[in-house]
């Protein structure tokens, strides 16, 4: 409904003509509305505020917590595996030094003191069984690379023309040693054991297939070298 406002009326004109007739204004369609007062200008109240807010926005709270404490349950896991796979292997590689305790030491260097010539980073028994304390092996193959690095070393030194102190027999039983060390981890039914727990705990959970890297073949041996001599 429109709204009439009446102006004030205008005063005759000098002239003596007729008085101008008074304005109408018609404020039309539609109705009018107040401005919002300060109380409406407000801002909600701070508890309405927080609780529009936890209710748009999720908060990591315990979440961030809990994934922590998974984290650490997987990580003390691996940890634990990986130890008993370690512990297994220092007990094979201490049974090796019954029928091969030439290639448990380093070679002397005041016995062959032109060994190092030759072998620029021994290997042996012994430091193998020091790896595996530290927990250093992750699989079989890691393991049999150093086994394969002990005879690696003595093929470096012992069929070198060059080498003062050369002994013809060193080598091949070297090789018996790869070869008896690569049967024993294959069939050794406990290590496949510790190995299968290794593996599904650095997956972070239950693995089914869980086997691990196979230790047979004949991948080419790691750098490094060492050897036994007489």
């Amino acid at each position: 409904e429109a709204v009439e406002a009446a102006a004030a009326p205008v005063p005759a004109a000098q002239d003596g003509g007729q008085p101008r007739p008074s304005l109408k204004l018609k404020l039309s369609g539609v109705a009018l509305q107040r401005a919002p007062s300060a109380a409406q200008l407000k801002r909600p109240k701070a508890e309405e505020d927080s609780e529009l807010y936890t209710k748009n926005y999720s908060l990591p709270g315990d979440g961030r917590k809990t994934q922590r404490q998974k984290s650490r349950g997987v990580s003390s896991q691996y940890e634990k595996a990986r130890k008993e796979f370690n512990d297994e292997l220092l007990s094979l590689a201490r049974f090796f030094t019954k029928d091969y305790e030439i290639f448990t030491k380093a070679v002397p260097k005041k016995l062959v003191p032109d060994y190092h010539k030759f072998v620029s980073n021994p290997m042996f028994l012994k430091k193998i069984q020091d790896k595996c304390v530290k927990q250093h092996y992750d699989s079989k193959e890691s393991f049999m690379t150093d086994i394969r690095a002990i005879a690696k070393a003595a093929h470096d030194y012992n069929d070198n023309p060059d080498a003062v102190y050369k002994n013809p027999d060193i080598a091949p039983y070297a090789d018996r040693l790869v070869e008896f060390a690569n049967g024993e981890i294959s069939s050794n039914a406990n290590l496949n054991v510790k190995l299968h727990h290794l593996n599904a705990a650095a997956d972070g959970g239950d693995d089914e297939d869980g086997a691990g890297a196979d230790a047979g073949g004949d991948a080419d041996a790691g750098a490094g070298a060492g050897a036994g001599a007489g």
